[in-house]
This record gives C-alpha cells, sequence and structure tokens, in this order.
C-alpha cells in the first residue's frame, strides 16, 4: 500500500510541473489571453485554480463549469489527467 501512496504522490508532483507548465502556456482560462483573465468573475488565481482543478482530475472529455460572473456567462475549464475518475478505483 505504501508504494501506492508514493506513486500518488509523484503522479500529484508532476501532474503540478506540467500544469503549471499548461497554464503559463495557455494563459488563466482555456483560450483567455495570458495577461489576464477573461471573465469578471474570477480573478486569475481564482481562474488558475479552477483550470488545475479540471485537468488534474477530470477527463479530457468532461468539463469543470465554474459559478456564473456579473455578466451571468459560466466559464468551462476542460479535464486531461482523469486522476479524480472513480472508475479507476
Amino acid at each position: 500500500m505504501r508504494s501506492a501512496e508514493r506513486l500518488a504522490a509523484k503522479l500529484l508532483g508532476l501532474t503540478a510541473v506540467l500544469a503549471g507548465a499548461t497554464i503559463a502556456k495557455a494563459g488563466t482560462i482555456d483560450g483567455a489571453d495570458p495577461h489576464g483573465p477573461k471573465h469578471a468573475g474570477l480573478n486569475a488565481q481564482q481562474a488558475m485554480l479552477w483550470k488545475y482543478t479540471a485537468r488534474c482530475a477530470l477527463r479530457s472529455d468532461q468539463e469543470l463549469e465554474a459559478p456564473a460572473g456579473p455578466d451571468g456567462d459560466k466559464p468551462k475549464f476542460k479535464g486531461s489527467l482523469g486522476l479524480a475518475d472513480s472508475r479507476a478505483m
């Protein structure tokens, strides 16, 4: 069991590094300007956390929808790694 925990910790560490590189390359929200968030309801740090959570936890065919901002738009963040996939457990 310890080896599985170590592997999970290493995967999360690697995920953090890769997600940081992806965020730096892609901007704060998928397809947004890298100099600031496109959605007025989220600041840059919040958008980064939503994107990181979605990319790490969800599969590539899933999306995480953030709460609506003042303009009513709900930004969606695409998944990638699927580490929280309940089918894998």
